[in-house]
């Protein structure tokens, strides 16, 4: 992952199945000494949101170019259509992406408060966030409740007259909001766009922060070749399924 300044930061999985993350600068690996203060810790989480933004975004932007809309917005959604599948798939995942960034955070991690983004401007992206929350991820994404993004009912079909029979018809079906408006997805990638920018503004001035701290004490930069530091190993392996002894579904 290239940053500014010639430097990269390099993240290698160990033959253990850890990480160990590395600087380089100018193609020479660098000594450093990670920074734990609150000014440290609140630029590096804030970091993380950020990439979640920049996820959304390039998701959205995709969207945008991939779908195809009749005159009216309205789609025929085909689960054998590839096309289809991404745009579906791709969607959910930046709802679901957005969402978090705005949900319980624990382990340090930041989590966005909307009143401290939003401002009652007039620019309607405070209630376009709420209203993507709602509807899109806790209404029909994240949560099964019942909205205007799908539908199921079973009915009991009456043949037309001119046919020339009774026989009733019993039709059970579900559907689902496929993809959304691009209007609607256009106005998500501002409200992401305004929600990244709003996050970058609190990285600088952390980094400006530190940056002013560390300007009053004598630092001594030492470059070496292969040195690397080991963080929290991945995730531990998810828990093994075994089909064979699933219990059949008549």
């Amino acid at each position: 992952m290239a940053d500014k300044d010639g430097i990269e930061v390099v993240r290698t999985f160990t033959p253990e199945g850890d990480i160990s993350v590395g600087y380089v600068k100018d193609g020479w690996p660098c000594m450093h000494a990670e920074l734990t203060g609150p000014a440290a810790t609140s630029a590096a989480m804030h970091q993380l949101v950020f990439k979640e933004m920049e996820f959304c975004e390039a998701v959205v932007k995709l969207y945008l170019d991939k779908v195809s809309v009749l005159s009216e917005g309205i789609r025929t959604h085909r689960l054998d259509n590839e096309l289809d599948l991404n745009l579906r798939a791709a969607y959910i995942s930046a709802v679901v992406t957005y969402a978090k960034s705005f949900s319980e955070a624990r382990n340090g991690r930041v989590r966005l408060v909307a009143d401290d983004i939003f401002k009652d401007d007039g620019s309607g992206y405070g209630d376009f966030h709420s209203w993507i929350l709602k509807v899109h991820r806790h209404g029909y994404v994240a949560h099964s409740k019942k909205g205007e993004l799908d539908d199921a009912r079973t009915v009991l079909l009456f043949p037309p007259p001119f046919m020339g029979t009774n026989l009733q018809t019993v039709v059970s079906h579900a559907s689902f909001w496929a993809n959304p408006h691009p209007k609607d997805a256009h106005s998500f990638l501002l409200v992401i766009q305004y929600v990244k920018a709003w996050v970058l503004k609190k990285v600088k001035k952390h980094i400006q922060d530190i940056e002013h701290g560390i300007s009053k004490v004598p630092i001594n930069v030492h470059y070496a070749k292969g040195v690397y530091v080991t963080i929290t190993p991945p995730p531990k392996p998810s828990p093994e399924i075994r089909p064979e002894l699933a219990t059949p579904i008549d």
